[in-house]
């Protein structure tokens, strides 16, 4: 690949383009100059077999599976933490993950005085070991993807508090599994954080919308299907223009 061309001239040159989100194809578009529309494929998750369980419990915990790192933002959640347990006093944060910010974050939680209110879990074998002590799902990242964390939290049924970002507003329908929020709006996050934990219909609403969301457009097999539905559609485009030549050449 020439450093001096755009990817754009070589996503140009293929018969198709697959994308996880739509906010992903637009930025193909507008940075990379992408010429044809861009088809929607979902990453999908590989995760252990498991029926929902509707939440029997109040929601009590919040918290996200991520590299502990600048851009996801984790401060904001320690920050956040104690006017959170100034109006849900058992509330408790749980930060899965490890990274370069780790230090800071636990010496931020100790300046605070809400140690004793986070759980550190550096390292996990399965996500079945975690996942249960998150009841609310909270990422506030800069800068994202399609992060695969929120295809967990869809699949086990977790409302999600997320900014805006990449591919975020596909998988976090405002006020219908979570909601969409500005990480700067400390007191906004910690509105919509309460509403879930003392509202227990809330709560189970947005978990059963979660893992809806997700068996209607995550789930493996619908991926899949959708997959080779595109695939088909590509073929079909190619060799249709391979006969367009053929006939314009008298072939």
């Amino acid at each position: 690949m020439d450093p001096d061309d755009s990817m754009g001239v070589y996503l140009n040159a293929l018969d198709g383009i697959f994308v996880p989100s739509s906010a992903i194809g637009n930025e193909l578009h507008y940075y990379e100059h992408l010429a044809s529309p861009a088809r929607v494929v979902p990453f999908i998750v590989d995760l252990p077999a498991r029926l929902y369980s509707p939440p029997d419990r109040p929601a009590r915990t919040f918290g996200i599976i991520a590299r502990l790192s600048p851009e996801k933002n984790q401060d904001v959640l320690i920050r956040l933490l104690p006017e959170l347990m100034r109006k849900v006093p058992d509330a408790r944060l749980v930060l899965v993950g490890a990274g370069p910010t780790e230090g800071m974050l636990r010496a931020l939680a100790a300046e605070l005085g809400v140690s004793d209110a986070i759980e550190f879990i550096p390292r996990f074998d399965r996500i079945d070991e975690v996942i249960d002590r998150i009841d609310i799902v909270t990422l506030l990242s800069d800068v994202e993807g399609m992060p695969l964390t929120l295809l967990e939290a869809l699949c086990y049924g977790k409302p999600i508090l997320a900014t805006a970002v990449g591919s975020i507003p596909d998988m976090v329908i405002d006020r219908y599994n979570g909601y969409l929020v500005d990480k700067a709006d400390m007191t906004g996050i910690v509105e919509h954080l309460v509403e879930i934990m003392a509202d227990k219909e809330c709560y189970l609403a947005m978990s059963e919308n979660s893992r809806r969301l997700y068996a209607d457009r995550f789930e493996p097999d619908v991926v899949f299907e959708q997959l080779l539905e595109l695939f088909e559609e590509v073929i079909l485009q190619k060799r249709g223009r391979i006969l367009e030549d053929r006939l314009s050449r008298g072939i």
